[in-house]
């Protein structure tokens, strides 16, 4: 899955998730203005980075 984060409404942002759905792409946004509200989980260990959306 292709996470794509920031502001929804900016112009380049638009246009990239408007993409994705004409690609049938799934993605998961994170809207950056709202990251406090967002369930999600991240772990970094050494090198690795992971996280999950529930």
């Amino acid at each position: 899955m292709i996470v794509v984060c920031g502001i929804a409404s900016e112009s380049p942002l638009a246009r990239v998730r408007a993409e994705l759905d004409s690609l049938g792409l799934p993605y998961a946004m994170l809207h950056q203005r709202r990251f406090e509200e967002l369930p999600f989980e991240v772990e970094a260990t050494g090198a690795a980075v992971r996280g999950r959306i529930p």
